[in-house]
């Protein structure tokens, strides 16, 4: 069972998963990638600038760093991790159980809040991000993590931020709600399965998955 998922281009792609497994696309094809063992990697995140780092979390103190050639382990600040977004080389986010929110600052991850527990984050920018969890969706103003009004109790699983007026969520029961720049309501959602993420290739074209 694959878990995360992100992509640097069409042509380079990183999939995490259960048993620790790492796949790579190359523009054809996914490729088994050696790594350091884990019992379940649940997120991998790109740092935008320069595509050579990535980070992949997960159970059972998983926190992996790709250094642009081979996935080394990172001793991180807690056992087990929900997700991991990177702003860049030098700025990144990653939650956990306990409501905790860590930062990475170029040279060691620091616990930066305890807003709500989150299982999916997706930032913007440095000063503008979104992290969704139980019934819970938070904000990210570049001082503060502060909860907002929720159009559903539902349990959030996926996030994805296209812009500061374009943000959507998915979750339990089929939930998918969107974010306007000022308000969040829910959408008409297809399928009362749960959905686990969504990603948008453009303002106007996306796809959520799940069971």
């Amino acid at each position: 069972e694959l878990r995360g998922l992100a992509f640097a281009s069409a042509s380079d792609g990183w999939a995490v998963g259960l048993g620790g497994v790492i796949l790579r696309w190359n523009g054809s094809a996914w490729n088994i990638v050696a790594a350091p063992a884990a019992a379940r990697l649940d997120d991998v995140a790109i740092a935008p600038v320069g595509l050579r780092e990535a980070w992949a979390v997960g159970n059972g103190r998983a926190m992996l760093r790709w250094t642009g050639s081979s996935w080394q382990p990172i001793q991180g600040p807690t056992t087990s991790y929900y997700a991991v977004d990177m702003v860049s080389a030098t700025d990144g986010w990653a939650t956990a159980p306990g409501n905790r929110f860590y930062r990475w600052n170029g040279s060691a991850w620091n616990e930066a809040g305890r807003p709500a527990s989150a299982q999916a984050i997706d930032m913007i920018s440095a000063n503008d991000g979104w992290a969704v969890g139980w019934g819970r969706i938070m904000h990210w103003d570049g001082s503060a993590w502060t909860l907002v009004t929720s159009p559903s109790t539902r349990t959030y699983y996926g996030v994805e931020a296209v812009s500061a007026n374009n943000v959507w969520a998915v979750g339990d029961s089929g939930v998918i709600v969107h974010y306007d720049g000022s308000a969040w309501s829910s959408v008409a959602s297809p399928v009362t399965d749960w959905l686990v993420d969504v990603s948008m290739a453009s303002p106007s074209n996306g796809w959520a998955v799940g069971w």
